[in-house]
């Protein structure tokens, strides 16, 4: 996962036959520095590609207080 300039925040790995659909709550949950507080005027958006567009990703975003954007 990266920031908006394109720098990485955090990294999981897994091996070449796991989905990566599988990902999601582990890769947000990687994250070792802090996120601001998500607010009304400042949300936190998580931009995926369609390949993300499944319920289960879409939990794990919301679950961690972004909204997820595909």
């Amino acid at each position: 996962m990266t920031h908006g300039a394109g720098g990485p925040l955090y990294v999981v790995t897994a091996g070449a036959n796991v989905v990566e659909q599988e990902l999601p709550e582990a890769t947000i949950n990687a994250m070792v520095i802090d996120r601001p507080e998500p607010t009304a005027n400042e949300p936190q958006h998580l931009c995926l590609d369609k390949g993300y567009d499944n319920p289960k990703v879409e939990k794990a975003a919301t679950d961690a207080a972004c909204t997820p954007q595909i």
